[in-house]
């Protein structure tokens, strides 16, 4: 298994066909050991012709051009090949917060700076610089950042994505479009981006929206036609706007969501569109609604009458209907239509269902 991981860490897209070949031949869950079949790897070696000690065994020169010398890493060769030779002779690296700049390339002594450097008023510390040990960490300025709103539609195909998916799909759309979005720091930064409430699996909308922090200033349009142009048929951005006060993001949780649900051409609409009406009275007369929902796999019973703000025909067979939040639950759309309809969830979910408009709550620094 070590072998194979050399293998691939050091490889090319050569090694792609014999990915595919070893797949193909029944390779799978290859990181547990009951399932690991190296016979199965060396013979889809030798049938694609390459040889795999070719990655792993050969002595490389420091002017090869590597697999991976596109990426960016933002930390010079020469440097690394320096780093390599210090290993052989056993000598330390100076670390850049006590002693001199190492000359790594990652700091451009502009918006990211070692402490060295920035204690000793951006002149850094050349060969006649006193060393300074046991420097206090020195708080770095912060560069200014923009807040910008999106407000994106997610129609077609693109309906059927989950939340996890869509957070992923932005961040290589964002990286695409060269958007300079700002990063969280620790070992795993990831883009500072808030989206909306969660829109259930199987609904339509033109009314999300997500915040994003970026570290320069770029024009709200600007932003819209680089996005559009990098993401995929199905999502949208339809504006982008600047907050016009302090700085702020927006809440996962909306205060209400508007939603048209169209049940013509449905199996679900009764016969007779008059009984429609009938049903919507009837339901907002009551006192109470209560529903079984099923969440995190747990049952529970929720009144959802003082979340229905709002459920009306506006022809005779599409349906608009307002939900607000609650404090002890909240309820899908497709949970309300069911009720009023006497269908299941598994049912309900059949029906065309678009959001047209969201209200979100703002976090204010």
């Amino acid at each position: 298994m070590s072998f194979l991981e050399g293998v691939f860490s050091r490889g090319d897209r050569r090694l792609s066909k014999v990915v595919e070949a070893a797949f193909e031949a029944g390779c799978r869950f290859d990181s547990w050991g009951d399932q690991f079949r190296f016979d199965i790897w060396q013979k889809a070696f030798k049938d694609k012709g390459i040889d795999p000690e070719f990655y792993t065994y050969r002595k490389r020169s420091k002017d090869e051009v590597f697999p991976w010398s596109h990426l960016n890493t933002r930390i010079d060769k020469e440097f690394l090949y320096e780093e390599y030779e210090r290993s052989i002779r056993g000598e330390k690296t100076p670390d850049c917060k006590t002693d001199k700049c190492g000359i790594c390339c990652i700091c451009d002594h502009k918006v990211v700076k070692n402490v060295a450097f920035y204690s000793n008023g951006g002149k850094g510390q050349g060969s006649g610089a006193k060393k300074q040990k046991h420097l206090a960490p020195c708080p770095l300025p912060l560069a200014p950042s923009l807040k910008i709103r999106l407000t994106f539609s997610k129609t077609g195909e693109m309906k059927y994505l989950g939340h996890l998916e869509l957070v992923t799909l932005f961040s290589r759309a964002i990286r695409r479009a060269e958007i300079p979005v700002a990063y969280s720091a620790g070992f795993h930064p990831l883009p500072k981006t808030v989206f909306c409430q969660p829109l259930p699996v199987g609904i339509e909308s033109i009314a999300e929206g997500v915040d994003l922090e970026l570290e320069g200033y770029m024009k709200p349009q600007e932003i819209v036609e680089r996005l559009n142009s990098t993401l995929p048929e199905g999502i949208k951005i339809l504006e982008a706007t600047e907050p016009l006060t302090k700085p702020h993001f927006i809440a996962k949780t909306p205060e209400e969501a508007t939603y048209l649900v169209f049940l013509e051409n449905s199996p679900f609409l009764p016969a007779n569109g008059s009984r429609l009406d009938e049903l919507i009275n009837g339901l907002m007369t009551k006192d109470e609604i209560i529903i079984n929902q099923e969440r995190e796999g747990r049952q529970r019973s929720i009144n959802i009458k003082p979340l229905i703000k709002n459920l009306s025909l506006i022809d005779k067979a599409t349906l608009q209907l307002t939900i607000d939040k609650g404090e002890t639950g909240s309820a899908k759309p497709y949970e309300v239509v069911a009720h009023l309809l006497g269908l299941s969830n598994s049912d309900s979910r059949l029906i065309p269902i678009l959001k047209t408009k969201g209200h979100y709550e703002t976090l204010r620094q």
